[in-house]
């Protein structure tokens, strides 16, 4: 279907300076304008839902759904950016959007932030990060994501990602780290698709139901005396409630609830058989 065939489409609403055919060549045509395009919309949602049609149709930052592509044609109107210049610093990870710890690092010393790196292994990664007067040392360590389950997949070993590139994955991890503490105002609500890959691919956890506790079978013990025992066994056996050789403790649960909720006239029916 070529969105831009579609009735929501006008010149007002979303101004070119040519005429396109195909959704992915309007998309890139979007994406050449400065960001003063947006506030040329007169219908804003109109050109949102076109965008994110646009969007969804060219696959740009992995995106695969149209109403995916509208949030983040949202996201471009609400930063004033083309979908391009977006894509520079967002990944769409499992349907959340991403920060790339690239694009974060830049932020953070485009606003006056420093790192300094001393050292980028593949078993561990440390730098020196300072913003406004705060100087800290971060140190991220692959067997602390080893042993916490996030680098390891359900069977115990390593995922993909973190197999094949743990220095980049434990770089990305201590950039996220470092500007979500020094400078939140820069990743508040997002993280690193290194992140998001792993939040997605998290061990199932299992909830064990605990088993009820079974209440302990009422005692017959806090009425019948050592005095009144044989006659108690000898009333419950005439009842049928115990069998012979048995004794009132072998009572069934519910007849002793019977027999102590009326223990009196149990006790004087034991002593009137007993004494007949």
């Amino acid at each position: 279907m070529n969105p831009m065939k579609r009735g929501s489409y006008t010149p007002e609403n979303f101004p070119m300076q040519q005429t396109y055919t195909t959704g992915s060549n309007a998309l890139l045509a979007v994406a050449s304008q400065d960001a003063d395009v947006y506030s040329r919309m007169n219908d804003p949602l109109a050109a949102v839902k076109q965008l994110g049609e646009m969007i969804a149709t060219s696959g740009l930052f992995g995106c695969t759904k149209v109403e995916q592509g509208q949030v983040l044609a949202l996201q471009c109107l609400a930063e004033r950016k083309p979908p391009l210049e977006l894509a520079k610093t967002y990944h769409l990870i499992d349907g959340r959007l991403a920060m790339r710890a690239d694009s974060m690092l830049a932020k953070f010393q485009m606003s006056g932030g420093r790192v300094e790196w001393q050292s980028r292994t593949d078993k561990e990664v440390t730098a020196v990060f300072s913003h406004n007067g705060n100087k800290l040392p971060f140190t991220v360590r692959l067997e602390d994501f080893v042993a916490n389950g996030v680098a390891t997949s359900r069977d115990g070993k390593l995922k993909d990602n973190w197999r094949k590139f743990p220095r980049q994955m434990l770089t990305a991890r201590v950039i996220s780290e470092a500007v979500r503490l020094l400078a939140p105002e820069i990743v508040f609500g997002v993280y690193t698709p290194e992140e998001v890959q792993d939040f997605s691919s998290a061990p199932e956890v299992k909830t064990v139901k605990p088993e009820p506790v079974k209440p302990e079978p009422a005692k017959l013990d806090s009425i019948i005396t050592p005095e009144l025992e044989a006659d108690a066994n000898a009333f419950l056996v005439a009842r049928t409630y115990i069998q012979v050789g048995q004794t009132y403790r072998d009572v069934a649960p519910d007849m002793a609830e019977r027999i102590l909720a009326a223990p009196r006239a149990f006790i004087e029916a034991v002593q009137a058989r007993a004494s007949a």
